[in-house]
């Protein structure tokens, strides 16, 4: 019931934020630009070492309703619903694995001491949760603690006869439930509350032992294991609640309390206290996991005639992403857009990034429309749309169609602009298009020009 990992919450969330927008009401004039930040998220995170990021992941104690799997802030208790685990009425989840591909994994029961089947895997992707049947002679035992085990390239499950005693060993297959080895009840083993695996590191917590040590180190693999201590915590009335997920950069073994509804961490012997989770949630299941992107938001950009234009997005999940950005052509269709000059827009650089630059924008880009794939080892997920405005942003509004004379075809172009209430009007650069648009326009025109 843990999972591997690179970096904790804080760290491991990528938000991109990095876009341009208008000081003014979405107006801009030339060399009047603003950089300004989406969602109080600044800048670009980075991950360290280039490897693939991973989030604390829990899954919700209930007695009635459908538990709620979290993202979870390791430092704040900050929860954030990723997806629900419909594994039936009257019955909660009481472990959580993570596997290599994104997917979860973890087993429910209904407190009888007697049912743990089947295994559920969950795919945050998609937010559909499958279940699988157990192989024998797991599918008539009681199930507790499981996690992945990299070192078996398999699921690690704790089970036993039932009456809350796992004191087996089994490793199976996610797919299919199929058991490839298992093992004897194991000497000096009464209950497997938890198992928790860390690259070559397996670790079962046996929380109801009154002996010492309460938590022991695998240390020959299966089939045929043998143990060392590994740490003696104290005991809680509530311990059969524990889940646990080792850090796989830190080594921090952060565990739950379902019944103080708060994490804890272990300092040798010493259980230390952590954040309590918000509104009275209990976690139980605990896992860092990958997690698809998500929460995507790109922001729409007004830009003047020649300026540069950034289109930024913003996401939650975990990194390394790729990005693809798209536009929407004149026949209605989506394409990827590439690095380099293309009429009618400017020169696009930064296709693959998460802010798409257009250097030099031309007017004729106004009202084009953007989106941008993004994609980590979960898979892809597309973002809403963006709009680019460019605004002619005139110096002197009296030639308004550019024509190089002042004359009645400046008037008719002013209030053709003015009525489609598009920013070319706003020639007194206010940010709304109103009358004093057009007591501007005619000084100016009045005049002869500027």
């Amino acid at each position: 019931m843990g999972g591997g990992g690179t970096l904790p919450s804080g760290q491991d969330v990528l938000d991109f934020g990095v876009v341009w927008w208008a000081k003014r009401k979405g107006m801009m004039m030339k060399n009047q630009r603003i950089a300004a930040c989406v969602a109080g998220v600044c800048g670009v995170g980075v991950l360290a070492a280039g490897a693939a990021a991973q989030t604390l992941v829990g899954v919700e104690l209930v007695t009635t309703g459908t538990p709620r799997v979290f993202a979870i802030d390791p430092v704040t208790g900050e929860l954030e619903q990723i997806m629900a685990a419909p594994v039936g009425s009257g019955r909660s989840m009481v472990s959580l694995g993570a596997l290599p591909d994104c997917r979860l994994v973890g087993v429910s029961g209904d407190y009888t001491g007697n049912d743990r089947t089947p295994l559920h895997v969950l795919n945050p992707m998609t937010g559909l949760m499958t279940n699988v049947a157990f192989g024998a002679p797991l599918a008539t035992s009681f199930v507790e603690g499981l996690d992945w085990s990299p070192r078996h390239n398999a699921l690690l499950v704790g089970f036993g006869a039932g009456s809350f005693i796992t004191n087996r060993l089994a490793l199976v297959s996610p797919e299919d439930g199929t058991v490839s080895s298992f093992t004897p009840a194991l000497a000096g083993i009464l209950d497997i509350d938890s198992v928790v695996c860390w690259a070559n590191d397996e670790v079962l917590f046996d929380l109801n032992a009154s002996a010492n040590p309460r938590m022991k180190r695998v240390v020959d693999p299966m089939p045929s294991p043998t143990f060392e201590a590994f740490a003696s915590p104290p005991i809680f009335s509530t311990d059969f609640y524990h889940d646990g997920a080792f850090h796989p950069v830190t080594g921090v073994l952060t565990l739950t309390n379902a019944e103080a509804n708060r994490l804890l961490t272990l300092s040798g012997n010493t259980y230390v206290n952590g954040p309590a989770f918000p509104g009275g949630v209990r976690i139980q299941g605990l896992a860092w996991a990958t997690l698809p992107p998500r929460r995507l938001e790109v922001m729409s950009a007004t830009v003047c005639e020649g300026e540069r234009a950034e289109i930024g997005v913003t996401l939650l999940g975990d990194g390394p992403f790729t990005f693809e950005w798209q536009r929407l052509d004149e026949g209605g269709e989506w394409i990827s857009v590439e690095d380099g000059y293309a009429e009618g827009l400017g020169s696009i650089d930064g296709v693959g990034t998460h802010t798409l630059v257009i250097e030099e924008a031309e007017h004729a880009a106004t009202g084009t429309r953007w989106r941008v794939l993004v994609s980590n080892l979960c898979g892809g997920v597309m973002s809403g749309e963006a709009e680019l405005i460019v605004c002619a942003c005139l110096e002197c509004p009296a030639d308004f169609n550019l024509d190089g004379g002042i004359d009645g075809a400046d008037v008719e172009a002013f209030f053709a602009a003015w009525e489609a209430g598009s920013c070319d009007a706003d020639v007194n650069a206010d940010g709304g298009i109103d009358g004093g648009d057009v007591e501007v326009f005619f000084a100016s025109w009045e005049q002869g020009g500027c």
